[in-house]
């Protein structure tokens, strides 16, 4: 253990309060509440207990269509927590102008090439949801495929885009297309939910989390969210090593719009 000196500032407790602080900047640019859209239910988590290189966000647009974004940042800690930050706002700002996914990628990756140091990067995921043509509009910039598990059990891996953000400042982005249908479970996550590992070393997986899904499809997105945390956690006996992000959209036409508040927790 060190201790300081009298009348010398306490270095760690310094770097506490400095992480603290990003943490707070972190944590107040999330939306406060998941916003709806009539005929699905939307969730999307988080943890807090450390700072993270992970960032979602969820906008809406008029003619009930929803944006949805979620990304990972190269690197660890205020670093990686900074540069998520001001990726969440520049996409914020893009997305006032730009609707088309592709072209939205090719703007913040031009600004992010442009602002961070050789050898960051970034993995994102941008998507529109037209809620009444229940179709989904996206751009994949190096991200892990999304899974979307449909009602037969059948399972889509949304990879049209191109490459990470940060690496070529011209990279040219393309956009896939899906039709969502009632009873569909759509699942965007950071890596940290399949490189989870067991106390003896063991990857949760891909192959464990659709295994996963396909189980537990006919849960509604809140209940699924909250299941997939848990299970990830008790898989690694409590002891996570990456930052775990993940947002749920379940197509259901029973559901109503209202928005629901925001949850950040932690892992136990």
């Amino acid at each position: 253990m060190t201790t300081s000196e009298p009348g010398m500032p306490d270095e760690s407790s310094g770097h506490q309060d400095e992480m603290k602080e990003a943490q707070e900047i972190q944590l107040g640019l999330l939306p406060r509440e998941i916003p709806q859209l009539h005929g699905y239910e939307i969730a999307a988590w988080l943890p807090a207990r450390v700072v993270s290189g992970d960032s979602f966000d969820l906008m809406t647009f008029p003619g009930s269509t929803l944006g949805l974004s979620i990304a990972d940042v190269s690197g660890k800690g205020m670093p990686a927590a900074l540069l998520a930050s001001n990726l969440h706002a520049l996409v914020r700002a893009t997305a006032e102008t730009i609707s088309s996914p592709s072209k939205l990628c090719e703007k913040v990756n031009r600004e992010i090439s442009r602002r961070v140091a050789s050898g960051r990067f970034i993995s994102f995921f941008y998507g529109l949801l037209d809620g009444v043509s229940q179709r989904f509009t996206y751009t994949n910039a190096g991200h892990n495929p999304p899974i979307l598990l449909r009602r037969d059990s059948s399972i889509l891996r949304p990879e049209e885009g191109g490459m990470l953000l940060g690496i070529s400042r011209n990279s040219n982005y393309r956009q896939g297309e899906i039709h969502l249908n009632d009873g569909d479970r759509l699942l965007l996550y950071t890596d940290g939910v399949t490189d989870a590992l067991d106390p003896g070393g063991k990857e949760f997986s891909e192959a464990r989390l659709v295994q996963f899904l396909k189980e537990n499809g006919q849960l509604g997105a809140g209940k699924l969210q909250e299941k997939l945390a848990e299970t990830i956690a008790a898989f690694g006996a409590g002891n996570l090593m990456d930052d775990i992000t993940m947002i749920v959209v379940a197509v259901d036409s029973a559901c109503e719009s209202a928005p629901r508040t925001m949850s950040v927790g932690a892992m136990r």
